[in-house]
């Protein structure tokens, strides 16, 4: 019975030094720690004893062992009671975590369960409902080589920040047929960039009032529009914000003729700043989370509250690393209606009237990962994230489009629409920091109907595309390698 005991004394033995090694890394490395209630059982034992407390009674212990124990003394009242918040430093977790691994391995637990996983907004997002609301108030400003007009006619409804997602995106007058498909899906916030140099600027301005008057109601309601010009090409007259809202417009004529026609921009050859026009959408939104995309592309609906209720569910991903949410994107032909919902896109892409987007121009650029996972997947209620994804590997030229918040890089605005290539630059940052993309499985994009197919050689734009790619690789790459740093799978 002697050697029993001795092999069950020593077993236990072993796992209280662990656990009292686990305790003193906490009491030595922190000014303030929360010590495990296991903790206690340590420094309840006296060597004058020779016993277990109650819950080990029964098995004696040599006098040899004396030295593994300690009396609760001030030293043990010290470790159980907690100091001043000010005290606590950054290894806080990092010791946390230490002990939590000491006291798994030694098999002992404090018998209480473990918390349930916090929500995918208290983990990843903890300032979304203290984030700070902001007026959308006309203001102009010069921004490089461009005057810009913010908020120069505001939408009839405002959001609180942590109540809708901003879907922000760009243009000119003649893109703006779209604007009544995009506002009737998304059905909340939408902030769009117009480039609108000379000429342009009052059939830009005469387009949207006629679209706010005259088209659907949700314009109105949702869309606030911010009008740019370059310096060398001012208009003649520029109304106050005031001035155009006052105006009322006559829906029984004819509506702007926006398709067709040879605009200002394309008289004078200039190019387009695609860029300029993306950052002032995204920085006028006044939402926490916001949605960048093209104005040629129809998202599914009921997006907004869907995505707003994945957030208070758990996140069950163990990872913290900085997260944006993947759109994948579709084309349909050019005789079809854009598919609402997933079940609608998936039979259409069953027979063959839809393909993912620019399959037949520019497949690596957004192809998503799983593709074929996310086809097949059984369409359930509600949204959730179906793969998580890196931009490597096979996808290193991968251009996303996604959800993310303020804290993503905006772009590069050196680079024009002309020129190709001009989101690769922020595509770059985001792997370089090691963002995850989380595809979410019934959110996709649908391209304005008409395949996408390659344009016959334009020796003019091939120019422009020539001399933006010497100033991508030539001289944008290494500034950001400097900025940014470098992975070997990231690629701009």
């Amino acid at each position: 019975m002697q050697w029993l005991n001795m092999a069950l004394f020593r077993s236990r033995l072993m796992q209280v030094s662990l656990l009292t090694n686990a305790c003193l890394i906490a009491y030595l490395s922190l000014e303030q720690f929360f010590v495990h209630e296991s903790c206690s059982q340590i420094f309840t034992l006296s060597p004058s004893h020779h016993h277990w407390n109650e819950a080990n009674s029964g098995i004696q212990l040599p006098r040899n062992t004396a030295p593994y124990y300690f009396e609760q003394t001030e030293f043990s009242q010290q470790v159980s009671r907690p100091r001043d918040d000010t005290t606590v430093n950054s290894n806080k977790v990092q010791i946390k975590q230490e002990v939590t691994e000491h006291l798994h391995a030694s098999g002992i637990s404090n018998g209480a369960p473990d918390p349930p996983p916090l929500s995918l907004e208290k983990k990843m997002f903890p300032d979304f409902r203290g984030c700070a609301s902001r007026p959308s108030l006309p203001i102009q400003s010069q921004h490089g080589e461009y005057w810009i007009l913010e908020n120069y006619i505001p939408a009839d409804l405002s959001f609180r920040c942590d109540e809708s997602i901003t879907y922000t995106t760009h243009g000119d007058y003649t893109h703006l047929d779209n604007i009544e498909t995009i506002t009737s899906r998304w059905q909340g916030p939408v902030s769009i960039g117009l480039y609108a140099p000379g000429g342009d600027f009052n059939i830009t301005t005469s387009s949207i009032m006629y679209l706010r008057d005259c088209r659907t109601e949700s314009i109105r309601k949702y869309v606030t529009f911010h009008l740019i010009y370059h310096t060398d090409h001012i208009p003649e007259k520029i109304p106050t914000t005031e001035e155009l809202m006052g105006q009322k417009m006559n829906c029984s004529v004819d509506p702007p003729n926006w398709m067709n026609v040879t605009s200002y921009r394309r008289q004078k050859g200039l190019v387009y700043p695609i860029n300029v026009a993306r950052n002032v959408a995204r920085r006028m939104a006044t939402t926490y989370f916001v949605f960048p995309s093209d104005i040629e592309l129809y998202p599914s609906v009921n997006f907004i509250p869907e995505f707003l209720e994945m957030l208070k569910k758990p996140d069950v991903s163990n990872t913290t690393q900085p997260r944006v949410y993947v759109f994948p994107i579709f084309e349909v032909e050019e005789s079809s209606l854009p598919p609402k919902t997933k079940e609608e896109l998936i039979k259409m892409l069953d027979s063959k009237h839809a393909i993912p987007f620019h399959e037949r121009v520019c497949k690596p650029c957004h192809n998503i990962p799983h593709s074929e996972e996310w086809r097949v997947a059984t369409v359930k209620p509600g949204l959730s994230v179906l793969n998580v994804s890196r931009r490597e590997g096979a996808f290193k030229h991968w251009e996303p489009f996604y959800v993310g918040t303020h804290r993503e890089p905006l772009h590069d605005e050196r680079l024009s629409w002309e020129g190709k290539s001009n989101k690769m630059t922020q595509a770059y940052i985001l792997c370089v920091r090691g963002y995850e993309f989380h595809i979410l499985d019934n959110a996709f994009l649908v391209h304005r109907p008409g395949i996408k197919k390659y344009h016959r050689y334009d020796a003019s734009r091939e120019a422009i595309v020539a001399k933006q790619t010497r100033l991508l690789k030539g001289h944008i790459l290494p500034e950001y390698k400097v900025l940014f740093g470098t992975k070997s799978e990231c690629v701009l």
